[in-house]
C-alpha cells in the first residue's frame, strides 16, 4: 500500500489520491507548480483543435477553392484505406 505526505499540512494520505484528505491541497508537486503558474498567467490555455480542412469565412477565395477541391479527395482516400484495413483484419481473423 502506498501513502503520500501532504506538503501543506504534513498529513499522510493512504492510496494514491490527487488531493489531501484533511486540507484538500494538491499532493503532487508538479501539479502544484502547474496550478501556481496557471494562476499567474504564465501558462496559456490550449485552444481546441479545429476540424481538419475546415473552411473559415475569413480565408481568401483561393484558399477556400483549394479546400473545396482537397476535402473530397481526402475523404475518398480515407474510405479506401479504411476498407483495406478492414479487409486485412477480416482475412487475418
Amino acid at each position: 500500500m502506498q501513502e503520500k505526505k501532504c506538503p501543506t499540512c504534513g498529513e499522510w494520505n493512504p492510496g494514491n489520491p490527487k488531493n489531501c484528505s484533511s486540507c484538500g491541497g494538491l499532493l503532487d508537486k508538479n501539479e502544484l507548480l502547474f496550478e501556481v503558474r496557471k494562476k499567474k498567467g504564465l501558462i496559456k490555455e490550449r485552444e481546441p483543435e479545429g476540424e481538419l480542412f475546415e473552411i473559415k469565412p475569413e480565408y481568401p477565395w483561393w484558399r477556400k477553392g483549394l479546400l473545396y477541391f482537397i476535402r473530397p479527395i481526402y475523404w475518398i482516400f480515407f474510405y479506401i484505406i479504411s476498407g483495406f484495413v478492414w479487409l486485412v483484419a477480416w482475412v487475418s481473423a
